[in-house]
């Protein structure tokens, strides 16, 4: 005996097969997508990586200046290519906030408009911004570089003075106030 099955409900059926197939694949595939995509820890890694690639071109002048074997003309080359390289760096590093960002760019704009490129002391100049660099993206806050401090005349203690509460870091990080001896 054949059993005969009306036009519609076979289409019904094919309809139903049809929805109920790309439902499943859509589900699995945004699954393994969303499993196979790279997490916000692996983005972070991943800057961090190329804000230390960055870092160690700056390292490399550091040396061979010391060395006094490189020439301007590489430098130049060098903190172009830091230059591109941070902008995009930061860019993609929503951590670093943007009073970090002007400091290691102006620490860079700085290194770059130096007239004593290859000399010992823009290699140990080289040498600090690459550090900067590494400690901002690491999360370390830095401090905008100043030239040399200038001395600050001290009182001088009388001797009647009576001993004053410096503050004095504890174990905890708080500080507290302890007598100093005048003599």
């Amino acid at each position: 005996m054949a059993l005969y099955v009306p036009q519609s409900r076979r289409r019904r059926r094919l309809v139903v097969a049809a929805t109920t197939t790309a439902v499943i694949g859509l589900v699995a595939g945004g699954a393994v997508g969303r499993l196979s995509a790279p997490g916000v820890a692996d983005r972070v890694a991943s800057v961090r990586a190329e804000a230390k690639d960055t870092a160690s071109g700056l390292e490399v002048i550091s040396l061979h200046a010391e060395a006094t074997s490189v020439g301007a003309g590489g430098i130049d080359l060098v903190l172009a290519r830091t230059a591109r390289e941070l902008a995009d760096e930061f860019d993609r590093a929503p951590w670093v906030d943007s009073g970090q960002r002007r400091i290691v760019l102006q620490a860079l704009t700085a290194l770059t408009d130096r007239q004593d490129k290859g000399t010992p002391a823009f290699g140990e100049a080289a040498g600090g911004l690459a550090t900067m660099i590494t400690d901002v993206f690491a999360g370390r806050p830095v401090m905008a570089p100043t030239s040399s401090p200038s001395p600050s005349p001290s009182p001088s203690p009388s001797p009647s003075a009576t001993p004053t509460p410096t503050p004095t870091p504890t174990s905890t990080g708080s500080l507290s106030p302890t007598p100093t001896p005048t003599g």
